[in-house]
Protein backbone atom coordinates (compact mmCIF):
# COMPACT_ATOMS: atom_id res chain seq x y z
CA UNK A 1 0.00 0.00 0.00
CA UNK A 2 2.94 2.51 0.83
CA UNK A 3 4.64 1.28 -2.20
CA UNK A 4 1.72 2.40 -4.04
CA UNK A 5 1.57 5.67 -2.57
CA UNK A 6 4.95 6.24 -2.71
CA UNK A 7 4.34 5.44 -6.75
CA UNK A 8 1.54 7.55 -7.10
CA UNK A 9 3.53 10.36 -5.81
CA UNK A 10 5.99 10.25 -8.07
CA UNK A 11 3.44 10.25 -11.22
CA UNK A 12 2.38 13.43 -10.16
CA UNK A 13 5.53 15.07 -9.41
CA UNK A 14 6.32 14.01 -13.44
CA UNK A 15 3.24 14.94 -14.84
CA UNK A 16 3.81 18.59 -12.96
CA UNK A 17 7.46 18.74 -14.52
CA UNK A 18 6.29 18.07 -17.89
CA UNK A 19 5.08 21.35 -18.57
CA UNK A 20 8.56 22.95 -17.07
CA UNK A 21 10.73 20.96 -19.57
CA UNK A 22 9.15 21.28 -22.50
CA UNK A 23 7.68 25.22 -22.26
CA UNK A 24 9.90 26.77 -24.31
CA UNK A 25 12.90 29.13 -23.20
CA UNK A 26 11.99 33.13 -23.94
CA UNK A 27 14.19 34.50 -26.60
CA UNK A 28 16.10 37.20 -26.55
CA UNK A 29 14.87 40.38 -28.92
CA UNK A 30 16.42 41.08 -32.55
CA UNK A 31 20.12 43.18 -31.98
CA UNK A 32 19.48 47.21 -32.81
CA UNK A 33 21.02 48.51 -35.69
CA UNK A 34 24.79 50.20 -35.29
CA UNK A 35 26.31 52.57 -37.69
CA UNK A 36 30.17 53.41 -36.62
CA UNK A 37 32.59 55.72 -38.11
CA UNK A 38 36.03 55.89 -38.20
CA UNK A 39 37.90 57.91 -37.10
CA UNK A 40 35.35 59.56 -35.21
CA UNK A 41 37.37 63.23 -35.12
CA UNK A 42 39.06 65.44 -37.96
CA UNK A 43 38.95 68.60 -39.64
CA UNK A 44 36.41 68.87 -43.21
CA UNK A 45 37.40 66.86 -45.66
CA UNK A 46 38.69 64.02 -43.67
CA UNK A 47 38.15 60.68 -45.52
CA UNK A 48 36.14 58.54 -43.12
CA UNK A 49 34.75 55.14 -43.59
CA UNK A 50 31.12 54.08 -42.11
CA UNK A 51 30.43 50.77 -41.07
CA UNK A 52 27.28 49.00 -39.77
CA UNK A 53 25.41 45.99 -38.53
CA UNK A 54 22.09 44.30 -37.82
CA UNK A 55 20.36 46.29 -40.71
CA UNK A 56 17.53 44.14 -42.39
CA UNK A 57 18.81 42.54 -45.29
CA UNK A 58 18.54 43.34 -48.64
CA UNK A 59 17.45 46.97 -47.75
CA UNK A 60 18.95 50.37 -48.93
CA UNK A 61 20.58 52.31 -46.30
CA UNK A 62 20.57 56.46 -46.42
CA UNK A 63 23.75 58.03 -44.27
CA UNK A 64 23.25 61.81 -43.95
CA UNK A 65 25.07 63.99 -42.22
CA UNK A 66 24.11 67.27 -40.38
CA UNK A 67 26.36 70.20 -41.25
CA UNK A 68 24.11 72.52 -39.02
CA UNK A 69 20.98 72.75 -37.29
CA UNK A 70 18.42 70.75 -39.96
CA UNK A 71 21.19 71.28 -42.61
CA UNK A 72 21.90 67.77 -43.59
CA UNK A 73 23.68 66.48 -46.70
CA UNK A 74 23.65 62.67 -47.78
CA UNK A 75 27.02 60.99 -47.58
CA UNK A 76 26.18 58.09 -50.45
CA UNK A 77 24.39 59.48 -53.10
CA UNK A 78 22.02 57.11 -54.19
CA UNK A 79 22.21 54.82 -50.93
CA UNK A 80 24.18 51.68 -49.95
CA UNK A 81 22.55 48.07 -50.27
CA UNK A 82 22.73 45.34 -47.97
CA UNK A 83 22.68 41.88 -48.83
CA UNK A 84 23.07 40.48 -45.09
CA UNK A 85 22.39 43.53 -43.18
CA UNK A 86 26.29 43.45 -41.41
CA UNK A 87 27.54 44.30 -44.40
CA UNK A 88 27.18 48.32 -44.95
CA UNK A 89 30.19 50.11 -45.87
CA UNK A 90 30.26 53.64 -47.26
CA UNK A 91 33.64 55.82 -47.72
CA UNK A 92 32.70 59.64 -47.58
CA UNK A 93 34.22 62.66 -47.04
CA UNK A 94 33.05 65.56 -44.29
CA UNK A 95 31.76 68.30 -45.39
CA UNK A 96 32.06 71.89 -44.59
CA UNK A 97 30.92 72.08 -40.82
CA UNK A 98 31.19 73.81 -38.27
CA UNK A 99 33.54 73.34 -34.58
CA UNK A 100 32.01 70.48 -32.41
CA UNK A 101 29.51 67.08 -32.83
CA UNK A 102 27.87 66.18 -35.79
CA UNK A 103 25.09 63.56 -36.02
CA UNK A 104 25.04 60.89 -38.46
CA UNK A 105 21.99 59.29 -38.97
CA UNK A 106 21.07 56.26 -40.86
CA UNK A 107 17.58 55.14 -42.12
CA UNK A 108 15.71 53.29 -45.11
CA UNK A 109 14.03 56.25 -46.61
CA UNK A 110 16.50 59.03 -47.19
CA UNK A 111 14.72 61.13 -44.66
CA UNK A 112 17.04 62.19 -41.67
CA UNK A 113 14.22 63.78 -39.95
CA UNK A 114 11.28 60.70 -40.07
CA UNK A 115 13.69 57.46 -40.76
CA UNK A 116 16.38 56.68 -38.08
CA UNK A 117 17.55 53.54 -37.48
CA UNK A 118 20.86 53.99 -35.95
CA UNK A 119 23.09 57.59 -35.87
CA UNK A 120 26.44 58.34 -34.45
CA UNK A 121 28.73 61.59 -33.98
CA UNK A 122 31.66 62.83 -35.89
CA UNK A 123 33.30 65.57 -34.06
CA UNK A 124 34.81 68.50 -36.66
CA UNK A 125 38.38 70.36 -35.49
CA UNK A 126 39.80 73.28 -36.92
CA UNK A 127 41.71 73.58 -39.25
CA UNK A 128 43.53 76.00 -41.89
CA UNK A 129 45.22 75.83 -45.08
CA UNK A 130 47.38 77.52 -47.64
CA UNK A 131 45.52 76.85 -51.11
CA UNK A 132 47.41 79.07 -53.35
CA UNK A 133 50.15 78.61 -53.73
CA UNK A 134 49.92 75.56 -52.88
CA UNK A 135 53.50 74.61 -51.90
CA UNK A 136 52.96 77.06 -49.18
CA UNK A 137 55.87 79.10 -50.51
CA UNK A 138 56.48 82.46 -52.35
CA UNK A 139 57.99 85.51 -52.30
CA UNK A 140 57.66 88.62 -50.93
CA UNK A 141 54.42 90.78 -53.20
CA UNK A 142 52.90 87.22 -53.95
CA UNK A 143 48.84 86.83 -52.97
CA UNK A 144 48.01 84.22 -50.47
CA UNK A 145 44.69 82.18 -50.31
CA UNK A 146 44.34 80.75 -46.93
CA UNK A 147 41.33 78.56 -46.65
CA UNK A 148 39.63 78.09 -43.06
CA UNK A 149 37.26 75.10 -42.06
CA UNK A 150 35.69 73.88 -38.91
CA UNK A 151 35.83 77.15 -37.44
CA UNK A 152 33.20 78.66 -35.13
CA UNK A 153 29.56 79.57 -37.35
CA UNK A 154 29.17 82.90 -38.02
CA UNK A 155 31.86 84.06 -35.78
CA UNK A 156 33.13 87.47 -36.30
CA UNK A 157 36.09 89.90 -35.83
CA UNK A 158 38.48 87.39 -37.14
CA UNK A 159 42.20 88.77 -37.87
CA UNK A 160 44.65 87.45 -39.43
CA UNK A 161 48.21 88.20 -38.40
CA UNK A 162 51.63 87.38 -40.03
CA UNK A 163 54.77 87.20 -38.07
CA UNK A 164 58.39 88.75 -38.38
CA UNK A 165 59.48 87.31 -35.22
CA UNK A 166 58.01 85.09 -32.32
CA UNK A 167 57.09 88.82 -31.28
CA UNK A 168 56.59 90.85 -34.23
CA UNK A 169 53.40 91.16 -36.49
CA UNK A 170 51.86 92.31 -38.77
CA UNK A 171 47.77 92.23 -39.41
CA UNK A 172 47.67 91.65 -42.59
CA UNK A 173 43.43 90.87 -42.57
CA UNK A 174 40.76 91.78 -40.35
CA UNK A 175 37.00 92.80 -39.88
CA UNK A 176 36.75 89.10 -40.99
CA UNK A 177 33.78 86.59 -40.40
CA UNK A 178 33.04 82.87 -40.96
CA UNK A 179 30.11 81.36 -42.52
CA UNK A 180 27.72 79.34 -41.06
CA UNK A 181 29.83 76.26 -41.45
CA UNK A 182 32.46 77.64 -39.53
CA UNK A 183 34.35 78.25 -42.91
CA UNK A 184 36.39 81.45 -43.97
CA UNK A 185 38.70 82.15 -47.23
CA UNK A 186 41.50 84.54 -46.79
CA UNK A 187 43.88 86.27 -49.22
CA UNK A 188 46.36 89.07 -48.33
CA UNK A 189 50.06 90.01 -49.49
CA UNK A 190 52.56 88.89 -48.39
CA UNK A 191 54.64 92.02 -46.17
CA UNK A 192 58.25 92.68 -46.90
CA UNK A 193 59.77 89.89 -44.60
CA UNK A 194 63.07 87.60 -44.68
CA UNK A 195 63.16 84.81 -45.81
CA UNK A 196 62.17 81.46 -44.08
CA UNK A 197 59.19 80.71 -42.20
CA UNK A 198 56.61 82.98 -40.84
CA UNK A 199 53.91 81.95 -38.39
CA UNK A 200 50.23 82.85 -39.62
CA UNK A 201 47.87 82.84 -36.80
CA UNK A 202 43.91 83.27 -36.38
CA UNK A 203 42.50 85.81 -33.64
CA UNK A 204 38.81 86.19 -33.13
CA UNK A 205 38.83 89.73 -30.31
CA UNK A 206 42.44 89.29 -30.06
CA UNK A 207 42.16 85.74 -28.72
CA UNK A 208 44.24 83.29 -30.68
CA UNK A 209 42.35 80.82 -31.90
CA UNK A 210 43.92 78.71 -34.44
CA UNK A 211 47.79 78.66 -35.77
CA UNK A 212 47.73 78.13 -39.77
CA UNK A 213 50.65 76.98 -41.57
CA UNK A 214 53.82 78.47 -41.65
CA UNK A 215 54.41 80.43 -45.21
CA UNK A 216 58.29 79.86 -46.47
CA UNK A 217 59.16 83.15 -48.22
CA UNK A 218 61.80 82.78 -50.88
CA UNK A 219 64.42 85.06 -52.16
CA UNK A 220 63.71 86.72 -54.94
CA UNK A 221 65.40 89.51 -57.29
CA UNK A 222 63.55 91.64 -59.86
CA UNK A 223 64.55 93.73 -62.65
CA UNK A 224 63.26 97.10 -64.82
CA UNK A 225 62.81 96.48 -67.28
CA UNK A 226 63.08 92.83 -68.31
CA UNK A 227 63.90 93.64 -71.92
CA UNK A 228 66.29 96.63 -73.27
CA UNK A 229 69.53 97.42 -74.71
CA UNK A 230 73.05 97.36 -74.44
CA UNK A 231 74.05 100.71 -72.31
CA UNK A 232 70.08 100.92 -70.86
CA UNK A 233 70.00 101.28 -67.05
CA UNK A 234 68.13 98.84 -65.79
CA UNK A 235 66.65 99.02 -61.88
CA UNK A 236 67.26 96.13 -59.66
CA UNK A 237 65.68 95.43 -56.30
CA UNK A 238 65.38 92.15 -53.61
CA UNK A 239 63.41 90.56 -51.26
CA UNK A 240 63.56 87.65 -49.14
CA UNK A 241 66.99 87.68 -48.26
CA UNK A 242 68.59 87.86 -44.84
CA UNK A 243 68.47 91.49 -42.49
CA UNK A 244 71.18 93.73 -42.27
CA UNK A 245 73.54 91.87 -45.38
CA UNK A 246 75.85 94.00 -46.76
CA UNK A 247 77.92 91.95 -49.06
CA UNK A 248 75.61 91.22 -52.07
CA UNK A 249 76.32 91.30 -55.17
CA UNK A 250 75.02 91.35 -58.63
CA UNK A 251 76.02 89.59 -61.94
CA UNK A 252 74.51 90.11 -65.29
CA UNK A 253 75.43 86.89 -67.42
CA UNK A 254 78.45 86.13 -64.78
CA UNK A 255 80.09 89.98 -65.01
CA UNK A 256 80.09 91.65 -61.69
CA UNK A 257 77.83 94.94 -62.24
CA UNK A 258 77.08 95.98 -58.56
CA UNK A 259 79.04 95.06 -55.22
CA UNK A 260 78.13 95.53 -51.47
CA UNK A 261 74.21 96.15 -51.74
CA UNK A 262 73.13 96.01 -47.81
CA UNK A 263 69.46 94.36 -47.38
CA UNK A 264 67.32 96.28 -44.55
CA UNK A 265 65.91 94.38 -41.44
CA UNK A 266 63.77 93.03 -43.29
CA UNK A 267 65.63 91.46 -45.82
CA UNK A 268 64.56 94.05 -48.65
CA UNK A 269 67.48 96.04 -50.98
CA UNK A 270 67.04 98.37 -53.82
CA UNK A 271 66.08 99.69 -56.15
CA UNK A 272 69.64 99.82 -57.52
CA UNK A 273 71.12 100.41 -61.08
CA UNK A 274 73.40 99.13 -63.53
CA UNK A 275 73.90 99.66 -67.21
CA UNK A 276 73.79 96.67 -69.71
CA UNK A 277 76.89 95.50 -70.64
CA UNK A 278 78.03 94.69 -74.07
CA UNK A 279 76.89 91.23 -75.32
CA UNK A 280 75.31 89.92 -78.23
CA UNK A 281 71.86 89.38 -78.38
CA UNK A 282 69.85 86.78 -76.29
CA UNK A 283 68.42 86.53 -73.14
CA UNK A 284 70.84 86.10 -69.73
CA UNK A 285 70.72 85.38 -66.42
CA UNK A 286 70.85 88.47 -63.63
CA UNK A 287 71.57 87.10 -60.13
CA UNK A 288 72.68 87.80 -56.85
CA UNK A 289 75.40 86.22 -54.65
CA UNK A 290 76.23 86.55 -50.98
CA UNK A 291 80.10 87.25 -50.51
CA UNK A 292 81.96 85.50 -51.82
CA UNK A 293 79.92 82.84 -52.50
CA UNK A 294 80.13 81.20 -56.09
CA UNK A 295 76.40 79.92 -56.12
CA UNK A 296 73.84 82.08 -57.06
CA UNK A 297 70.63 82.57 -54.52
CA UNK A 298 68.08 84.42 -56.96
CA UNK A 299 68.20 85.24 -60.16
CA UNK A 300 66.11 86.47 -63.15
CA UNK A 301 66.42 87.05 -66.49
CA UNK A 302 66.61 89.85 -69.40
CA UNK A 303 66.29 89.68 -72.84
CA UNK A 304 68.66 91.81 -74.51
CA UNK A 305 68.00 92.74 -78.14
CA UNK A 306 69.76 94.16 -81.47
CA UNK A 307 69.63 98.17 -81.10
CA UNK A 308 70.45 100.88 -83.97
CA UNK A 309 71.94 104.11 -82.52
CA UNK A 310 71.89 107.47 -84.49
CA UNK A 311 74.47 110.40 -84.00
CA UNK A 312 73.04 113.16 -83.09
CA UNK A 313 69.85 111.30 -81.07
CA UNK A 314 66.92 112.12 -82.85
CA UNK A 315 63.95 111.94 -80.69
CA UNK A 316 60.82 113.83 -80.22
CA UNK A 317 62.08 116.06 -77.54
CA UNK A 318 65.19 116.52 -79.54
CA UNK A 319 64.02 116.35 -83.52
CA UNK A 320 66.03 116.15 -86.22
CA UNK A 321 66.17 118.14 -89.61
CA UNK A 322 66.39 118.27 -92.93
CA UNK A 323 69.73 118.28 -94.21
CA UNK A 324 71.54 116.79 -90.99
CA UNK A 325 74.23 114.38 -91.45
CA UNK A 326 73.73 111.45 -89.63
CA UNK A 327 75.84 108.42 -87.88
CA UNK A 328 74.92 104.89 -87.32
CA UNK A 329 76.01 102.70 -85.01
CA UNK A 330 75.12 99.40 -83.07
CA UNK A 331 75.28 97.37 -80.57
CA UNK A 332 73.30 93.65 -79.29
CA UNK A 333 73.42 92.24 -82.76
CA UNK A 334 74.85 88.35 -83.53
CA UNK A 335 78.53 88.38 -83.46
CA UNK A 336 79.52 87.99 -87.39
CA UNK A 337 76.92 88.95 -89.49
CA UNK A 338 76.19 91.15 -92.75
CA UNK A 339 73.80 93.74 -92.48
CA UNK A 340 72.12 95.97 -94.79
CA UNK A 341 71.04 99.71 -93.65
CA UNK A 342 68.90 101.87 -95.00
CA UNK A 343 66.77 105.06 -94.64
CA UNK A 344 63.26 105.59 -95.43
CA UNK A 345 63.78 102.29 -97.23
CA UNK A 346 66.89 103.43 -99.02
CA UNK A 347 69.71 101.71 -98.89
CA UNK A 348 72.50 103.30 -97.41
CA UNK A 349 75.28 100.81 -96.45
CA UNK A 350 76.30 97.72 -95.41
CA UNK A 351 78.26 96.36 -92.73
CA UNK A 352 79.23 93.18 -90.77
CA UNK A 353 79.01 92.98 -87.35
CA UNK A 354 82.11 92.06 -84.98
CA UNK A 355 82.34 89.51 -82.37
CA UNK A 356 80.67 91.80 -79.71
CA UNK A 357 77.68 92.46 -82.21
CA UNK A 358 78.67 95.98 -82.93
CA UNK A 359 78.67 97.93 -86.24
CA UNK A 360 79.66 101.88 -86.99
CA UNK A 361 81.09 103.69 -89.90
CA UNK A 362 77.46 104.59 -91.38
CA UNK A 363 76.33 107.73 -91.57
CA UNK A 364 73.30 109.45 -94.30
CA UNK A 365 71.77 113.03 -94.87
CA UNK A 366 68.25 112.98 -93.53
CA UNK A 367 66.00 114.28 -96.15
CA UNK A 368 62.24 114.24 -96.69
CA UNK A 369 60.67 112.57 -99.32
CA UNK A 370 57.32 112.22 -98.59
CA UNK A 371 54.31 114.72 -99.98
CA UNK A 372 53.20 115.28 -96.52
CA UNK A 373 54.90 116.03 -92.83
CA UNK A 374 55.97 112.53 -91.59
CA UNK A 375 57.46 112.50 -87.97
CA UNK A 376 59.45 109.32 -87.96
CA UNK A 377 61.79 107.87 -90.60
CA UNK A 378 62.74 104.30 -90.08
CA UNK A 379 66.28 103.61 -90.08
CA UNK A 380 66.40 100.20 -90.30
CA UNK A 381 69.36 97.34 -90.33
CA UNK A 382 68.11 93.78 -92.50
CA UNK A 383 70.03 90.54 -92.04
CA UNK A 384 68.86 88.72 -95.17
CA UNK A 385 65.11 89.61 -95.74
CA UNK A 386 64.58 89.96 -92.41
CA UNK A 387 64.70 93.61 -90.57
CA UNK A 388 66.18 92.53 -87.14
CA UNK A 389 66.46 96.03 -85.91
CA UNK A 390 64.64 99.84 -86.04
CA UNK A 391 64.62 102.84 -84.98
CA UNK A 392 63.07 106.28 -85.74
CA UNK A 393 64.76 109.65 -86.95
CA UNK A 394 62.54 111.73 -85.84
CA UNK A 395 61.93 114.81 -88.04
CA UNK A 396 61.22 118.58 -86.49
CA UNK A 397 57.51 119.21 -87.09
CA UNK A 398 58.22 123.21 -86.09
CA UNK A 399 56.32 125.23 -88.84
CA UNK A 400 57.76 127.98 -90.64
CA UNK A 401 57.41 131.68 -89.55
CA UNK A 402 54.21 133.78 -90.65
CA UNK A 403 55.85 135.73 -93.30
CA UNK A 404 55.43 139.86 -93.50
CA UNK A 405 54.07 140.90 -96.70
CA UNK A 406 55.76 143.93 -98.44
CA UNK A 407 54.51 144.48 -102.01
CA UNK A 408 51.76 145.86 -103.16
CA UNK A 409 51.36 147.88 -100.56
CA UNK A 410 48.24 147.70 -98.52
CA UNK A 411 45.27 149.74 -100.62
CA UNK A 412 47.67 150.37 -102.98
CA UNK A 413 47.04 150.27 -106.91
CA UNK A 414 50.17 148.23 -108.81
CA UNK A 415 50.09 147.66 -113.05
CA UNK A 416 49.69 150.93 -114.63
CA UNK A 417 51.41 149.41 -118.31
CA UNK A 418 48.66 146.49 -117.65
CA UNK A 419 45.92 148.84 -118.31
CA UNK A 420 46.17 149.29 -122.04
CA UNK A 421 46.09 145.20 -122.28
CA UNK A 422 43.62 144.76 -119.64
CA UNK A 423 46.12 142.91 -117.56
CA UNK A 424 48.50 143.18 -114.65
CA UNK A 425 51.12 141.09 -113.58
CA UNK A 426 51.71 142.41 -109.95
CA UNK A 427 55.05 141.78 -108.53
CA UNK A 428 54.78 140.49 -104.95
CA UNK A 429 57.37 140.93 -102.51
CA UNK A 430 58.16 139.95 -98.60
CA UNK A 431 60.03 139.20 -96.08
CA UNK A 432 63.00 136.47 -95.79
CA UNK A 433 62.19 133.85 -93.23
CA UNK A 434 65.13 131.23 -91.86
CA UNK A 435 63.97 127.51 -91.31
CA UNK A 436 66.43 124.29 -89.81
CA UNK A 437 64.96 122.09 -92.44
CA UNK A 438 65.00 124.88 -95.37
CA UNK A 439 62.15 126.76 -97.10
CA UNK A 440 60.85 123.70 -99.83
CA UNK A 441 58.20 126.23 -101.54
CA UNK A 442 55.81 129.38 -101.06
CA UNK A 443 51.96 129.33 -101.70
CA UNK A 444 50.18 132.58 -102.87
CA UNK A 445 47.10 132.72 -102.71
CA UNK A 446 45.18 135.66 -104.65
CA UNK A 447 41.51 136.58 -104.16
CA UNK A 448 38.79 138.52 -106.06
CA UNK A 449 36.90 141.28 -104.31
CA UNK A 450 33.97 142.47 -105.56
CA UNK A 451 30.83 144.21 -105.20
CA UNK A 452 27.48 142.78 -105.88
CA UNK A 453 24.54 144.76 -104.78
CA UNK A 454 26.04 146.40 -102.07
CA UNK A 455 27.42 142.76 -101.10
CA UNK A 456 31.03 142.37 -100.90
CA UNK A 457 31.84 138.77 -102.11
CA UNK A 458 35.22 137.98 -102.16
CA UNK A 459 36.66 134.47 -104.36
CA UNK A 460 39.80 132.85 -104.72
CA UNK A 461 41.62 133.79 -108.44
CA UNK A 462 42.73 130.53 -108.57
CA UNK A 463 40.91 127.03 -107.64
CA UNK A 464 44.42 126.30 -105.32
CA UNK A 465 47.52 128.56 -104.36
CA UNK A 466 50.27 128.92 -106.48
CA UNK A 467 53.47 127.05 -105.54
CA UNK A 468 56.52 129.28 -105.64
CA UNK A 469 59.46 127.27 -105.81
CA UNK A 470 62.78 129.07 -104.45
CA UNK A 471 64.62 128.23 -107.54
CA UNK A 472 61.61 129.36 -109.84
CA UNK A 473 61.78 133.18 -108.38
CA UNK A 474 62.90 136.18 -110.30
CA UNK A 475 64.96 136.56 -107.30
CA UNK A 476 66.57 133.81 -107.39
CA UNK A 477 67.15 133.49 -103.77
CA UNK A 478 65.33 132.61 -100.78
CA UNK A 479 61.88 134.21 -102.50
CA UNK A 480 61.37 137.02 -101.39
CA UNK A 481 59.98 138.34 -104.71
CA UNK A 482 57.80 137.01 -107.48
CA UNK A 483 55.79 138.54 -110.62
CA UNK A 484 52.83 137.11 -111.83
CA UNK A 485 53.49 135.03 -114.99
CA UNK A 486 51.54 136.29 -118.27
CA UNK A 487 48.91 133.16 -117.75
CA UNK A 488 48.34 134.47 -114.28
CA UNK A 489 48.16 138.19 -115.14
CA UNK A 490 44.73 139.93 -113.88
CA UNK A 491 42.60 142.15 -115.12
CA UNK A 492 41.14 145.58 -113.54
CA UNK A 493 39.69 145.14 -110.10
CA UNK A 494 40.26 145.00 -106.19
CA UNK A 495 42.08 141.71 -104.90
CA UNK A 496 43.92 140.47 -101.99
CA UNK A 497 46.72 138.35 -101.08
CA UNK A 498 48.40 136.14 -98.75
CA UNK A 499 51.29 134.13 -98.63
CA UNK A 500 52.78 130.83 -96.56
CA UNK A 501 56.07 128.65 -96.20
CA UNK A 502 56.66 124.70 -96.28
CA UNK A 503 59.82 124.01 -95.66
CA UNK A 504 61.83 120.98 -96.15
CA UNK A 505 60.33 118.73 -93.52
CA UNK A 506 56.86 119.66 -95.44
CA UNK A 507 55.52 121.84 -92.06
CA UNK A 508 53.05 124.31 -93.16
CA UNK A 509 53.49 127.93 -92.00
CA UNK A 510 50.33 129.99 -91.19
CA UNK A 511 48.91 132.15 -93.73
CA UNK A 512 50.54 135.90 -93.75
CA UNK A 513 47.74 139.14 -93.00
CA UNK A 514 45.43 139.59 -96.02
CA UNK A 515 46.67 142.42 -98.13
CA UNK A 516 44.37 144.30 -100.56
CA UNK A 517 45.66 146.20 -103.77
CA UNK A 518 43.76 147.77 -106.72
CA UNK A 519 45.32 146.19 -110.42
CA UNK A 520 45.42 148.83 -113.08
CA UNK A 521 44.32 152.13 -112.65
CA UNK A 522 41.41 152.27 -114.69
CA UNK A 523 39.75 149.84 -117.22
CA UNK A 524 40.88 148.98 -120.15
CA UNK A 525 38.41 151.12 -122.40
CA UNK A 526 39.13 153.89 -120.27
CA UNK A 527 42.84 153.45 -120.90
CA UNK A 528 42.25 153.18 -124.57
CA UNK A 529 40.26 156.47 -124.29
CA UNK A 530 42.74 158.21 -122.75
CA UNK A 531 45.41 157.01 -125.00
CA UNK A 532 43.26 157.55 -127.97
CA UNK A 533 42.36 161.28 -127.38
CA UNK A 534 46.16 162.17 -126.37
CA UNK A 535 47.04 161.05 -129.83
CA UNK A 536 43.98 163.04 -131.07
CA UNK A 537 45.39 166.29 -128.80
CA UNK A 538 49.10 165.34 -130.21
CA UNK A 539 47.70 165.63 -134.07
CA UNK A 540 45.82 168.02 -133.40
CA UNK A 541 48.18 170.40 -131.45
CA UNK A 542 50.91 169.70 -134.46
CA UNK A 543 48.58 171.09 -137.02
CA UNK A 544 47.57 173.59 -135.28
CA UNK A 545 51.41 174.68 -135.10
CA UNK A 546 52.18 174.13 -138.34
CA UNK A 547 49.36 176.41 -139.62
CA UNK A 548 50.44 178.69 -137.49
CA UNK A 549 53.72 178.88 -139.13
CA UNK A 550 52.43 178.89 -142.54
CA UNK A 551 50.71 182.07 -141.47
CA UNK A 552 53.44 183.30 -140.11
CA UNK A 553 55.65 182.78 -143.27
Amino acid sequence: MKLLFRLFIVLALCVLAVPFFTSPVQADGPEEAQINVSPATGPVETSVVLTGENFVPETTIYIHYERAEDDWVLLNPGGTYTETGDDLSVLADIPESAYGDHEIRAGQYNNPVYDIIANTTFSVTSSAEIISPSSGKGHVGDQVTLKVTGGEADADDISLRYYYTSSSYETVADNLETDEYGSLTITFTVPASTRGSHDLKLYEDDVLVMSAPDFEVLRDITASPSTGFVGDSVTASGTGFSGGRTDIKLKFDGETVLSNIASDSRGSWGPVNFVVPSHIQGTYDIEAYLGSATTSVASTEFTLSPKIILNPAASTSSPGHVGQVVNVSGSGFSANIPLTLSYDGATIGSVTTSATGTFSGVSFTATHTQSTHTTNHPVQATYGASAIASTNFVMESTAPAKITPLSPLNGKRTGVLGNLLGKVRPTFTWTTISDTSGINKYELQIYQVRVVNGTTNVTPVFSSPLVILPSATQAGTNSTSYSLAGEYSLPYGSYQWQIRAIDGAMNTGSWSDVQTFRAGYMPQWAAIAVVVLAIALIVGLVFYIRSRSRYYY
